[in-house]
């Protein structure tokens, strides 16, 4: 009977070793499977950040010449600005130029009708 124990005892034994090593090989694969997956997850943060960095330098950029070409057309509408002001300055003096030779001319007709009508 001692024997039949001691080989129930060896066979449990041993099958408690397999589950142990079964075991152990479980958490080893699921460690594994861990730092593979914590290092998927750093490696997809470490994307994303370099892709909202790039995206991020690119919109800075952008908005660099925006804000370029935002002070040109400023400079260029106040360099039109006043050259319509100048204009309009200009158009008026030929106005009253104009209005003083049709003055002076009307005045010069009336004077040749007098002349002529004595």
């Amino acid at each position: 009977m001692a024997n039949e124990s001691d080989s129930t005892l060896h066979d449990a034994f041993a099958r408690l070793s397999g589950a142990l090593a079964q075991l152990e090989a479980a958490a080893e694969i699921a460690a594994y499977e861990r730092s593979q997956s914590v290092a998927q997850r750093e490696d997809a943060q470490s994307q994303i950040s370099a892709s909202w960095q790039a995206h991020g330098a690119q919109l800075e950029a952008a908005m660099a010449q925006v804000q370029s070409e935002n002070d040109f057309l400023k400079q260029d509408n106040l360099r039109l600005s006043n050259q319509l002001q100048q204009l309009q300055r200009d158009y008026l003096d030929l106005q009253q130029a104009a209005g003083s030779a049709l003055a002076r001319l009307d005045g010069t007709v009336k004077q040749l009708d007098l002349l002529l009508e004595h």
